[in-house]
């Protein structure tokens, strides 16, 4: 049975936020964490598509949680549900017409190389993502709605990741390695 990935992100109020709701198959765990979205990358979303960067918030949110799990991924189907048709498509095609989400979707094909999984990306409707409420800071709430474990610990992408994020976005023919 394949893990079920429902990642997702947040624009509020000037504020990036993110989250994600794991099941994991092997154990019938549900997990739910939030996501932290570095303010640089944010800062730097908003200097190159302004105000209508939840496209590169919901992308965030996919890859960091993608980062987080690789290992427990490595080799297993997944099925990655995005509430954003732009995020999705990136993720899937591994381009995109804005350069902060092709640098992202990049990096989750470098990943994909290297910890290789049976993929599905498919697209759930805003109302019927459960991660909602995950990426608004109510992992709380989303535990008790769902039964799942909130595990307390932000996802957080290592600093060379972000860095790597930052760079491609400038320059896409950058080559980046061991992840």
């Amino acid at each position: 049975q394949p893990f079920l990935l429902f990642p997702d992100g947040a624009w509020e109020n000037g504020q990036a936020t993110a989250g994600l709701l794991l099941y994991n198959p092997d154990s019938r765990e549900i997990i739910v964490r939030e996501i932290e979205v570095p303010d640089r990358l944010t800062k730097l979303w908003l200097q190159e598509v302004g105000e209508q960067l939840i496209c590169q918030i919901e992308l965030y949110a996919y890859m960091a949680a993608r980062f987080e799990y690789k290992s427990l991924f490595l080799n297993r189907g997944v099925i990655a549900w995005l509430d954003n048709e732009s995020a999705r498509y990136a993720a899937s095609k591994g381009s995109a017409q804005a350069p902060t989400l092709t640098a992202m979707a990049r990096m989750v094909q470098q990943l994909e190389v290297q910890y290789p999984t049976v993929l599905w990306v498919e697209r759930v409707c805003s109302y019927s993502n459960p991660s909602d409420k995950p990426s608004r800071g109510q992992c709380d709430a989303a535990a008790k709605l769902f039964a799942a474990t909130y595990n307390e610990e932000k996802v957080r992408l290592g600093e060379k990741t972000v860095e790597s994020v930052e760079a491609l976005s400038k320059d896409l023919l950058l080559v980046i390695r061991n992840l």
